[in-house]
């Protein structure tokens, strides 16, 4: 299920709320996680899940394509737990 179909969803679910304030309020909750993921803070919502991000450490990788091994540096990337 992609964003929209997301909201879709929802908005059928809830006649009450059109389609805009469904998308409106799922924008709000997808951008208060990016915020809070970027400042390096975990998210916890009860009954779904937690996201978080991790610190992956640099290691040696391959180029698929030529076969030479190449150095990938470290990085924070998000990670979902449910």
């Amino acid at each position: 299920m992609n964003k929209k179909e997301f909201i879709d969803s929802n908005a059928a679910q809830y006649d009450h709320l059109s389609r805009a304030a469904v998308a409106w309020i799922v924008g709000s909750i997808i951008d208060t996680l990016d915020t809070e993921m970027e400042r390096g803070r975990r998210v916890q919502i009860t009954g779904f899940g937690t996201s978080a991000t991790v610190r992956r450490k640099a290691r040696m990788g391959r180029n698929l394509k030529t076969g030479k091994a190449i150095k990938a540096p470290a990085t924070t990337v998000p990670k979902f737990s449910a």
